[in-house]
């Protein structure tokens, strides 16, 4: 078949031209590198992966402004907010409310040694919409959150560092802040980044209460029922939120929700709200994603234009070899087709060069390759990557559409251009 010929003399012309060969792969390498580490963050904080599978349903209701006479503004959901306006949600079919994660001393039951863990918060409904795996033990129950029965899930990661196991613990006494709790199970743990992430989770909190009743420390993240838009959504909170408004005009009260709830794509890339109402954040999300595209958009660019400069000197040294097989019949769609084949062969094997290394890269440095999208993520704070991240199907069509399209844009048009030449001007150009 004429596509094996192609791809046994490109064989035998990358082995003969070493030099160019090298050089072509690690151009190629690097390019598909830098791109793939940007995929795999923006895959990472953007699609359904463990434990927040949910992603593409999440809607979020994180802020809240509340302006009355006094001049307060203030954020995040109270428990009154909870209870009547989230709870009455007819589009919501179940939804969580947990607080930010705080950093807390913990001792095991019995225990002299101190460790500080990340603690968050949660409601029993926490582990419907976020989907853990419980290696042992079981979530608490709705009778559990309070201050009765305090009970607390613990991450595998933190058991190990903690009893040096993540077997045999359920049922086991810790102390957090000197205060006791009973373990309910054991989960597999979040990567760092995520918003379900905590070293454990607790069904008693404490939250702090703004001066009004309105405002608080929660966090709610709402599962639509099916059909229901967020224009839906939007005018339930405003329709329960106009009540307040009215019974308190004397207080000249303004509720402030700023558009939410929000997407889990919004949420990602404006992950605060703008304190002053003069600020825009109406497309602050498709300006980030924008800023991604245009990067990437550069990193193929780029390296294509440099890689085409090669081709055309290659071809320019080809250019009396290319003559000579015209003249024995050779058609310039073949002579064509044997020169992208070549090319393509090097983009393959400089792809999978480079997506090797954008794994290496993105696990060794993962929390500097993170940070950079989160602000607000502590380097050091050892990243856990779920192999799910490395080996999605996604990120190979990624791969693949990057190697397509850098073996197109760098070899197509200056061969094409080449081969364009007269037989007798090919065959004299370099005699």
């Amino acid at each position: 078949m004429a596509i094996i010929r192609h791809i046994r003399q490109s064989w035998a012309e990358i082995g003969n031209e070493r030099l160019y060969s090298s050089l072509y792969i690690v151009g190629v390498a690097l390019s598909v590198s830098t791109v793939m580490v940007l995929s795999i963050m923006l895959y990472a904080r953007l699609s359904p992966v463990y434990p927040e599978l949910k992603r593409g349903r999440m809607m979020y209701v994180t802020d809240i402004s509340v302006r009355y006479d006094r001049g307060f503004n203030w954020w995040g959901l109270s428990k009154w907010d909870l209870e009547n306006w989230i709870d009455s949600m007819k589009t919501v079919d179940y939804y969580t409310a947990m607080t930010d994660n705080s950093t807390m001393e913990v001792r095991a039951g019995g225990g002299l040694d101190s460790y500080d863990a990340e603690v968050k918060g949660t409601d029993a409904g926490f582990f419907r919409v976020y989907d853990f795996v419980f290696t042992e033990g079981s979530p608490y129950t709705s009778a559990d959150v309070g201050e009765s029965l305090p009970k607390v899930v613990v991450a595998d990661n933190f058991a190990r560092k903690m009893f040096g196991s993540a077997e045999g613990i359920a049922g086991r006494e810790i102390y957090i802040d000197y205060e006791p709790y009973t373990i309910s199970g054991v989960v597999r743990s979040a990567s760092s980044f995520m918003d379900s992430y905590a070293d454990i989770y607790s069904a008693r909190h404490n939250v702090s209460e703004g001066p009004l009743f309105l405002v608080g420390g929660y966090k709610a993240v709402l599962i639509p029922k099916e059909g229901a838009t967020w224009e839906q959504m939007n005018g339930e909170l405003e329709v329960l939120k106009r009540p307040v408004e009215i019974k308190n005009e004397g207080l000249n009260l303004e509720i402030n929700l700023f558009g939410q709830p929000r997407s889990h794509y919004e949420h990602t890339f404006v992950p605060s709200l703008s304190m002053s109402d003069d600020d825009d954040d109406s497309g602050s999300s498709g300006r980030y994603l924008g800023y991604y595209v245009i990067v990437a958009a550069v990193l193929l660019f780029i390296p294509a234009m440099n890689l085409s400069g090669m081709i055309i000197g290659r071809m320019e040294q080809r250019r009396g070899e290319m003559g000579i097989r015209k003249s024995f019949g050779a058609q310039r769609s073949g002579l064509l087709w044997q020169v992208l084949v070549e090319n393509f062969l090097l983009t393959m094997i400089g792809a999978a060069i480079g997506l090797v290394v954008s794994w290496v890269l993105v696990y060794v440095a993962r929390d500097v390759v993170f940070s950079l999208i989160d602000p607000d993520m502590e380097i050091g704070s050892d990243t856990q990557l779920s192999m799910e991240t490395f080996f999605a199907p996604g990120i190979f069509a990624i791969a693949l559409g990057v190697t397509l399209i850098l073996n197109l844009l760098s070899s197509y048009i200056p061969a094409w251009w080449s081969l364009r030449h007269p037989i007798v001007k090919s065959l004299n150009e370099h005699r």
